[in-house]
């Protein structure tokens, strides 16, 4: 059995790395042709596109350059702008000093006077003092100077009788009593109207209007004994 040498071992290995590096070229020699027809398509048409000329200068974030025509037109991408915004202090210190100035300097002029307005209460009136009612006093009446005589001249004993029981029944005897319902006075307890009928038809004008309890005793006996003798016992509604 014979040994190969090295040279004949030599052939087969050169042929394998030969061929390892003409599949690495292939990818390569594709982009190429790739661009080269591109570029010829662009000029043809009048438009130049730059390509990176590499795969790995596809994936950079450098925006591309695109030119149509003779107008060359270029897409760039938006630059963010940062604003800086002065703000002016001036007028703001110079209003501060103004109001230094103010509350240092006093006024020149006077301030205006409050205005007052004076609104009208209406006042209750005063309440009407209440009436004082006083008592009327009491007339004074001419009393008759008492005639001295029989006031019972022309009547009989029964009749005298009569008066008695009357006078004892209507006053108990007091010439000067007064009814304070019915208003009647005197000691047979005449009525105003009563005595002054009687007075007037007895002929004693003196005695009309005289309340009978101010009238003497005399006269009232007898105007009692007139009345008996004109009407009889019915002014008196009882029999003694």
């Amino acid at each position: 059995m014979t040994t190969p040498s090295i040279r004949s071992r030599r052939g087969p290995l050169l042929v394998l790395v030969i061929a390892f590096v003409a599949l690495l070229a292939v990818p390569v020699v594709l982009a190429t042709v790739g661009v080269d027809e591109e570029r010829d398509a662009a000029g043809a048409a009048g438009t130049t596109t730059e390509v990176p000329t590499s795969v790995e200068d596809t994936t950079t974030s450098e925006p591309a350059t695109t030119t149509t025509g003779s107008a060359p037109t270029t897409t760039e991408a938006p630059v963010v702008e940062t604003t800086t915004t002065t703000i002016d202090m001036a007028p703001v210190y110079e209003y501060a000093a103004a109001l230094e100035r103010a509350k240092a300097t006093p006024p020149t002029t006077a301030p205006p006077a409050p205005v007052v307005e004076y609104v009208e209460v209406p006042v209750a009136p005063a309440p009407e003092p209440e009436p004082v009612y006083e008592p009327e006093p009491e007339p004074v009446y001419e009393v008759p100077v008492s005639v001295d005589g029989d006031p019972f001249d022309g009547l009989s004993w029964s009749d005298r009788q009569f008066l008695e029981c009357v006078k004892q029944r209507e006053s108990g005897g007091d010439y000067g009593a007064v009814n304070p319902s019915s208003g009647a006075g005197g000691a047979y307890q005449f009525l105003q109207n009563t005595w002054n009928n009687t007075a007037s038809h007895a002929g004693r004008g003196d005695l009309v209007g005289l309340p009978p309890q101010y009238a003497s005793p005399y006269d009232q006996d007898f105007l009692a004994a007139h009345l008996l003798m004109w009407y009889g016992r019915s002014p008196w509604s009882y029999s003694c």
